[in-house]
């Protein structure tokens, strides 16, 4: 027979203000009607934030596994409560943060840093996995302009151009500290599949070589048959890649497309942060097929590309193919329109014959829109 719904959490003051849960036959938490305004956070985030936040297969795990643990744990509390606001924030078209929701941000953060610094409880475990998680959407999707101008790469680069960035590799670690590929998983318990995030947060490694990569990526990347993750900074990206512009830039396909983002290799954010173009080049073309993803995922996306492509359209690179995958980017980010995978595949054969490509970053030839004036 089904277990009985039982009574396992009061959190709040006391009385009728008092947010209650009860455990459903599964294992699920849900949350009992009452009058604390955490309440309704917790029922906005249940019924509609955190449905919007993973794929087919993780979002009603997470939608019914998070909310209970976020009564129990802070740092996770205030984590959703800040990812709610963000989405209320979203989808009214405001700009500009409210304080609520950098107090929740600040306090998630500096409380999950807390906890990270000390030894991991293993009854933590999961509300560290799910804090961690989103902090990272709500960095992606918190850009500090809307204008073109004022947006990475065209203006300098700091600290927090990238950081994003730094939070998707922050992810791998975390992952290994929670153990969340373990049995015990209150997500695993709910979901008893694939572990949640698992394949964008420790993704397969590619195979060496350039068997299967798109030709136009081979030319523009100069790989050869010995290339690898390790001799050549673009294989991973550009192998990745050539698997993502097949699949539907769609927003159940979300966690598909971090793939890219999760397992980007430290040399090539190196890349990213020195402006190389061939690895803001790549990453503008992992933004085209983000358009019409998660709202937590789209304005960065569309916002950043169009400003990749304004940069290196004042650049004039002379290697092999890059004006040519340059002007499919910059269609799709003037359009919005998915990047079509055919358009690339049919560069090759029109491009000019073939110059010598050294494998790796040092023989990209740049000349700035300004030199010889």
């Amino acid at each position: 027979m089904p277990r009985a719904e039982t009574d396992v959490s009061t959190v709040g003051t006391a009385g009728s203000n008092a947010t209650r849960t009860k455990t459903d036959a599964k294992g699920a938490e849900t949350i009992c009607p009452s009058n604390d305004p955490k309440h309704a956070v917790l029922l906005r985030f249940k019924n509609r934030t955190a449905l919007s936040l993973g794929n087919a297969q993780t979002r009603l795990a997470y939608a019914r596994v998070v909310p209970g643990l976020a009564l129990r744990y802070g740092f996770l509390f205030h984590a959703v409560t800040a990812t709610t606001l963000l989405h209320d924030r979203a989808l009214t078209g405001a700009q500009v943060p409210q304080h609520d929701e950098l107090h929740h941000l600040g306090q998630a953060a500096a409380l999950l840093n807390h906890r990270l610094s000390t030894k991991i409880v293993a009854a933590e475990r999961d509300a560290i996995w799910a804090t961690s998680a989103y902090l990272c959407a709500s960095t992606i999707f918190n850009i500090s302009t809307t204008v073109r101008q004022h947006t990475w790469p065209l203006k300098s680069s700091n600290q927090s151009s990238l950081e994003w960035l730094t939070m998707q590799a922050g992810l791998r670690i975390v992952w290994q500290m929670t153990e969340m590929d373990r049995q015990d998983s209150a997500f695993s318990q709910i979901e008893p599949t694939t572990p949640p995030s698992s394949n964008c947060v420790h993704p397969t490694e590619p195979i060496p070589g350039i068997n299967g990569i798109l030709p136009i990526l081979v030319t523009l990347c100069g790989l050869d048959k010995n290339s690898t993750g390790e001799n050549n900074p673009y294989h991973t990206a550009a192998s990745r890649l050539t698997t993502l512009l097949a699949v539907p830039g769609t927003p159940d396909n979300v966690l598909t497309f971090m793939v890219f983002a999760g397992g980007m290799k430290k040399e090539f954010r190196a890349l990213l942060h020195k402006k190389d173009p061939r690895a803001l080049l790549l990453l503008a073309l992992w933004y085209s097929k983000l358009f019409h993803s998660m709202w937590w995922v789209v304005p960065r996306a569309r916002l950043e590309c169009q400003a990749i492509c304004q940069y290196l359209g004042e650049m004039r690179v002379q290697e092999r193919g890059f004006q040519q995958v340059l002007g499919v980017v910059r269609k799709a980010s003037e359009t919005l329109e998915l990047t079509c995978v055919a358009e690339l595949v049919d560069l090759l054969p029109r491009l000019p014959v073939e110059k010598k490509v050294a494998n790796g970053p040092t023989s990209m030839k740049v000349e700035m829109f300004w030199d010889g004036y």
